[in-house]
């Protein structure tokens, strides 16, 4: 017997009704024939378990998609990898649930087509997942979208890893700005594009050029001369630009373009002296924080009258001693705080500070693997049990104070003594 939906026609080998319900719809042992069948149970839980159930032929699941479009029967058939491409390509054009459309977006069949309209849905989510699924998909694949109408899935594909230098090259040419920025960034893409790319009147891609560490060295030179000082910033900011270019944005009229110059790595350092002394307090601090500052410019800074810069000094690895010897007798608490952390703060200047009024300076010295023996000597008769515990767990603690921390009132001082490798 045969029951007709639309124009397709199902075999009701069980019938619908009572008897039907006694067949288990989503097990994956059900004949196809039968689970045809179940397609028509009058319970829609049963024909929601067939739409689930892989086994389930592919003319039962479109008729089941045609005559039932609710987010629950369009969640089902999306995510059954048995769904066909017209149906998965029906359900993302129609269904008004995201999650739904998100599940079709997982699924292995899901057309093109398909995927490049999910890359314009108006769920964001939806859409970002979409541009995702479309940048991994294979390069033959990637070539063919490089045509499509939208510039979305085109800048989706210009951002792929696994876009080829055919397709990076084509979209290089591309009329929308958007998708000429995506291959700029792309860190894939070819010198001799991102050169041509850094002729490219668009901002928004110059901006991608410049950030781009693949970009040549010569264009980076041409993008810092830009009268755009949103592009020279980004130029400033990649640790590919030739230390000339840096140099030059070094003495640049607008602070963010010194202040990106500031903490670059390459920036010469005569450029860095002359940003030590620069006016605005942020360029500073980018000195102060940069490890390639030179040491006569740290131990200046280190008597700057912004706190956060002389913080700055005080963490910076290639800080001297002496600044730090300088740093550890600062008015701000903080700036202490990381010079009683810092590995290179010099042992008499930690003995100092192993008396200090803040509690959390005497702390972070506890915690120092540098400490002298006699400064967490004294620090193990503090007060303050997590004192006395961070002493117990420095590997530098001497095995006689270890040995008075093992018998300590405190249970948590008694463990950490007792899990120290130095302990007797």
């Amino acid at each position: 017997m045969w029951s007709l939906i639309g124009n397709l026609s199902l075999p009701l080998l069980l019938g619908s009704g009572s008897a039907a319900p006694a067949i288990d719809a989503g097990s994956p042992d059900t004949p196809p024939e039968v689970l045809a069948a179940l397609a028509l149970d009058d319970d829609r839980q049963v024909r929601l378990k067939v739409a689930a159930n892989p086994g389930t032929p592919a003319d039962a699941l479109l008729a089941l998609g045609l005559a039932d479009r609710s987010p629950e029967m369009g969640l089902a058939l999306a995510r059954n990898p048995g769904t066909d491409a017209w149906m998965l390509t029906n359900i993302v054009a129609t269904n008004e649930s995201a999650e739904v459309r998100r599940a079709a977006l997982a699924n292995s069949k899901t057309p093109l087509e398909a995927l490049a309209a999910l890359a314009n849905d108006y769920d964001e989510p939806v859409r970002h997942a979409a541009i995702d699924r479309l940048a991994a998909l294979p390069v033959d694949e990637l070539l063919a979208l490089t045509g499509d109408f939208e510039p979305s899935v085109r800048a989706a594909v210009a951002a792929s890893a696994t876009a080829s230098v055919d397709v990076l090259t084509r979209l290089a040419g591309d009329a929308s700005a958007r998708v000429r920025a995506v291959v700029a960034g792309n860190a894939n893409t070819p010198a001799d594009v991102l050169a041509m790319l850094a002729e490219d009147e668009q901002e928004l891609v110059l901006i991608s050029v410049a950030a781009n560490h693949a970009t040549p060295p010569q264009a980076l030179a041409i993008l810092g001369t830009d009268w755009d000082t949103t592009v020279e910033s980004v130029v400033a900011h990649n640790p590919m630009t030739p230390p000339a270019t840096l140099g030059e944005l070094a003495g640049h009229e607008d602070a963010l373009v010194r202040y990106h110059a500031a903490g670059n790595p390459g920036t010469p350092t005569a450029a860095l002296g002359l940003l030590a002394d620069d006016a605005d307090r942020d360029v500073r601090r980018r000195v102060a924080g940069n490890a390639h500052t030179p040491v006569e410019q740290l131990i200046r800074l280190a008597a700057d009258d912004e706190d956060l810069v002389r913080v700055l000094v005080a963490n910076n690895a290639s800080t001297p001693g002496q600044a730090l010897d300088l740093l550890a007798g600062d008015p701000e608490a903080t700036v202490r705080i990381v010079v009683a952390r810092h590995q290179n703060t010099p042992a008499i200047t930690l003995d100092r500070l192993a008396g200090d009024e803040d509690e959390l300076v005497r702390l972070a010295l506890a915690g120092n693997p540098m400490a002298p023996p006699g400064a967490l000597a004294k620090l193990a008769g503090e007060v303050e049990s997590d004192l006395r515990e961070a002493v117990a767990r420095n590997p530098n603690t001497p095995a006689a104070v270890l040995a008075g921390l093992s018998a300590d009132k405190d249970e948590l001082v008694r463990q950490a003594a007792a899990g120290n490798p130095g302990r007797p």
